[in-house]
């Protein structure tokens, strides 16, 4: 399976991705088996390896854990003094492996961020699901617990790189939680299961887990998804209400409100807050957290810098195509329309026909339509290529 193929329905199948939203999210765990199958060419120990063998690794990234409690950072960096007496802290990689060796599982946190193909993976979910998403390595020594039973705050997508490993799945009594709390009751056993090499586990938030290694290593890799909430609409609403409202910028009643003056404000606060439902319609907050993902999207960077070199040698003949997985959204203004992306604004002018922007397939620069002549089709391909909304696409 290579890695700029990688899909949730792929790893989900062979249930479908409709009967998973529909039976599953945020409702139930479930526990996929694919035998004979292996995510090893998602990533390997080999890249694994090299990362945990940078000599100058910072601490933020990563974790230890044993027996449920996690090993202080001193205990596996260096401290040492740089320039002008700058103290510098990296991860020391001989003793990260010295307390694997003595039980500890290595936690890598946001190794998307760190590990170029988990980087791909992430980036194909969060563009197929329209949520963001965070990536997380698991590497546990033979016979050892790096966590004891607890429950996450958000949806996992649980990929097995090497196996087996025993997960013991709970209730608990908590409902899609976003804030962890002491347990209310001791959780109740409901199931252990077997997880082997190529296996994927889904756990909606608030499930409580437990898992073990048996006699070998096991590293698996959790898909964090990191969905909006419903309570977030209204956080957007209250902000649009201090923006637009001086009414709600105004103090509520205190101690010394007499009692008309706080049955007037209770009437008032309720017009005001109907007006400004009216005015920002939930469609309007829904399209405003979209917005929001569309900018903060994870950019697939591979390959920008060889297509900005190789943009200094465009001609019409060149083909170029857009980046897959881009989510995009087009505006327009008096000039003509803006390709809305990550954190980039393109303008297209309104002589220019937009519509081979924002098609799929590849196109070469002399197709570009419009009132725009030779030299100005290839300075505005150079733009595009440079702010890595297309690329130079070799046939």
């Amino acid at each position: 399976m290579a890695d700029d193929q990688i899909s949730i329905s792929q790893l989900l199948a062979p249930l479908s991705i409709n009967d998973f939203f529909e039976n599953y999210w945020e409702q139930n765990y479930i526990h996929v088996q694919k035998e004979n199958h292996s995510y090893e060419d998602l990533i390997t120990i080999d890249q694994l390896d090299d990362f945990l063998s940078l000599q100058n690794l910072k601490p933020e990234g990563l974790r230890l854990a044993k027996n449920g409690e996690q090993i202080p950072e001193k205990e596996w960096t260096k401290t040492y003094t740089i320039l002008d007496g700058v103290k510098n802290i990296t991860v020391a990689p001989e003793l990260v492996l010295r307390h694997y060796n003595d039980g500890a599982t290595i936690i890598i946190s946001f190794a998307d961020m760190m590990i170029p193909a988990l980087g791909r993976i992430n980036k194909c979910i969060e563009h197929e699901l329209g949520i963001k998403s965070q990536a997380n390595v698991y590497i546990t020594p033979p016979n050892a617990q790096g966590f004891s039973k607890h429950y996450d705050t958000h949806d996992i997508f649980l990929l097995q790189i090497k196996g087996p490993k025993t997960w013991r799945m709970y209730h608990s009594g908590e409902e899609l939680p976003t804030s962890v709390n002491s347990f209310k009751k001791e959780p109740k056993l409901l199931e252990e299961i077997n997880i082997e090499t190529g296996d994927l586990l889904y756990m909606p938030r608030g499930v409580v887990h437990e898992a073990f290694s048996s006699d070998v290593a096991t590293i698996h890799v959790n898909f964090s998804i990191k969905p909006r909430y419903g309570f977030h609409l209204i956080e957007e609403l209250a902000k649009l209400a201090e923006e637009n409202d001086t009414f709600f910028r105004k103090t509520i009643p205190n101690r010394y409100t007499s009692t008309n003056k706080r049955e007037e404000y209770i009437k008032l606060f309720n017009e005001h807050l109907t007006n400004l439902i009216n005015q920002f319609p939930t469609e309007s907050l829904l399209q405003t957290q979209q917005n929001l993902f569309i900018e903060k999207q994870a950019l697939d960077l591979k390959g920008r810098l060889s297509n900005i070199i190789e943009a200094e040698r465009l001609t019409l003949t060149t083909q170029v195509a857009r980046y897959s997985g881009v989510e995009y959204q087009v505006t327009k203004d008096e000039n003509g329309i803006v390709i809305n992306f990550g954190n980039q604004k393109i303008s297209i002018p309104k002589l220019i026909d937009p519509n081979v922007f924002l098609q799929d397939e590849p196109f070469l620069i002399k197709e570009i339509k419009g009132l725009v002549t030779e030299s100005q089709k290839l300075s505005l391909a150079k733009t595009l290529i440079q702010s890595g909304y297309i690329k130079i696409h070799l046939l």
